[in-house]
């Protein structure tokens, strides 16, 4: 019972880092952006992500840049009304995205971002 003891216990000590280092590197990353929308206003805040925001997202999804995006809509509770996402596989990537995705919205639909 001791040598099976010793070997499970030797199989953890290799297994065990190996494994947190594997999952380490696949942790992806989440930026994300609270909006406080008017209730009345919310239902534009939608059509904006649906007709100008989120082509973008689709754009730099396509290209590789990031691996997902989303909108979120919250009813209760807490000021913020909406909020969008994007996930990335590295930290230098979220900042990286951050610029380049309001440089692209900024530059194309300034007016759209503005209301929004």
């Amino acid at each position: 019972m001791k040598l099976v003891s010793g070997i499970v216990a030797a199989a953890a000590i290799v297994l065990i880092p190996a494994t947190i280092h594997a999952q380490d590197a696949e942790r992806p990353y989440i930026s994300g952006i609270y909006y406080q929308c008017q209730i009345p206003g919310q239902d534009r805040a939608d059509a904006i992500v649906r007709t100008v925001v989120g082509p973008v997202y689709d754009r730099h999804m396509a290209a590789g840049h990031i691996t997902g995006w989303g909108w979120l809509g919250h009813y209760s509770g807490g000021a913020w009304r909406r909020a969008s996402y994007f996930v990335v596989p590295t930290l230098d990537a979220v900042f990286d995205m951050q610029e380049a995705i309001l440089a692209d919205l900024r530059k194309d639909h300034q007016k759209e971002m503005t209301e929004l």
